[in-house]
């Protein structure tokens, strides 16, 4: 195929980088945005990582499972893929390319997809962005564009968060286009408002405004028209975050707390745990539940001290400290003292270090019986698999979130003497492309 050359696609399947796909005289053509069973006109514009990659010119013919969207901004959002294709499709697509990225993995059972307790309204967490829909239009809140990092869709009713998010969006928006504030122009590193961070947990929303350096505000209105609103839970913490990052990044330089806490709680299982703005923590809360449950079962009761790699603030490891000693190593100084904190708070055996995994694990004295690694979408890399397997230890979980690193580490553990007994699939994303992965591995026989 040529560059530029125009060519019709019959779409059979999705990845997991948001890409529908068809195959013609064995090779797969790539198209953004495509669901199975569209037929598209598409041009060819270039191969990259061994994928070629291919523009839509025009849709042929709809796809079958095509439904309509229940949001007016989708097509035009980055926040959801799949609106346009019912849940029990997404479910049954996602499955298909688990496996079809999983196809060089040896491995015993494929044990499908459990779906989300809930399709919408599952996000605990959401990041939103000011600036405007259009040059010169007026001050709006919400995602970016896709493919388009400066502009902005407003989100006002997004399906994917609470009421009480959207009331608390609805309100910020309105008070800030009241008082005339100046945006942050990332072309220019000009302007004043950056990000509205939104979390919450059990009972309580924790809210965060980012703005530059380069004004002053007073935050006093702001606060009581938050406090005013009429929510389902009660705000936990209002703070202000200063960041003069010349990217979209938020690097804070400065927090003040304009009311309550920085920090809010989480309940699993029983277990308290302390989250500030910017710790990791699954976004959604009752698909953790089940993720951690499918943990929790593959784990069992092992004799000894569990290690948990890449620990965060420690949620896994604490889910799994009943009856264990847990070791957890997390290299982000700030998650490594909120864990100390929640081990405390749950008054469970657990230790957390500070380090990087490669390293850290060479240090470790105590018997290890059994190991849990939950790395970010980088993986876990060569140096750090061989280490891991040093332990000797007869099973791991692996738990993914995202599965072409997943396979990368999975040839490096079989490499090392690991065989692959199952795949589970968690959907902690429904609507989108991404997808969890739980693996269970034992020491192959000799």
């Amino acid at each position: 195929m040529k560059k530029g050359e125009i060519f019709e696609l019959d779409i059979i399947g999705f990845n997991f980088k948001g890409e529908g796909y068809g195959e013609i005289d064995g090779e797969r053509y790539f198209v953004k945005g495509a669901i199975p069973y569209e037929k598209l006109k598409v041009r060819f514009i270039k191969s990259k990582g061994g994928r070629k990659i291919c523009k839509l010119i025009e849709v042929l013919c709809n796809s079958e499972i095509e439904i309509a969207s229940s949001c007016d901004k989708f097509g035009d959002c980055g926040g959801c893929t799949y609106l346009n294709v019912s849940y029990e499709d997404q479910i049954r697509f996602k499955e298909k390319a688990l496996k079809d990225i999983l196809k060089e993995i040896p491995y015993e059972e494929f044990l499908g997809i459990l779906k989300s307790p809930k399709e919408f309204e599952y996000r605990n967490k959401m990041e939103f962005s000011f600036g405007d829909e259009f040059k010169c239009g007026p001050l709006e809140l919400g995602l970016h564009k896709k493919g388009n990092p400066f502009g902005i869709v407003p989100t006002y009713n997004c399906k994917l968060i609470s009421e009480d998010f959207r009331k608390i969006m609805n309100s910020t928006i309105d008070y800030f286009r009241e008082i005339r504030a100046e945006v942050y122009k990332l072309k220019t590193h000009t302007g004043y408002l950056r990000n509205l961070i939104l979390r919450e947990g059990k009972e309580e929303v924790l809210l965060a405004i980012i703005t530059s350096s380069q004004n002053h505000m007073d935050f006093g209105d702001f606060k009581e028209r938050i406090l005013s609103l009429k929510l389902q839970k009660s705000i936990g913490g209002i703070v202000h975050i200063v960041s003069d990052s010349l990217s979209d990044a938020i690097k804070p330089s400065k927090i003040e707390i304009i009311y309550g806490n920085d920090f809010i709680y989480e309940e699993i299982f029983g277990l308290k745990f302390k989250v500030s703005i910017f710790s990791f923590f699954q976004t959604n809360t009752e698909g953790v539940k089940i993720l951690y449950n499918e943990v929790k079962n593959r784990v069992g009761n092992p004799e000894g001290t569990i290690l948990d790699l890449y620990s965060g603030v420690g949620t896994i490891g604490q889910v799994l400290s009943k009856n264990n000693r847990v070791i957890g190593i997390e290299i982000v100084e700030d998650a490594v003292k909120m864990a100390k904190e929640n081990a405390k708070l749950n008054n469970l055996n657990c230790e957390f270090i500070c380090g990087d995994v490669s390293q850290v694990v060479k240090d470790i004295k105590d018997k290890i019986s059994f190991i849990v690694v939950d790395p970010p979408r980088a993986g876990i890399g060569l140096k750090s698999v061989k280490n891991i397997c040093k332990f000797g230890v007869q099973n791991i979980v692996y738990v993914s979130c995202n599965p072409q690193t997943l396979c990368e580490d999975l040839k490096e553990f079989i490499n090392n003497g690991y065989k692959v007994k199952n795949i589970q699939g968690v959907d902690m994303f429904p609507n989108t492309y991404h997808v969890e992965c739980i693996v269970l591995m034992s020491k192959s026989e000799k």
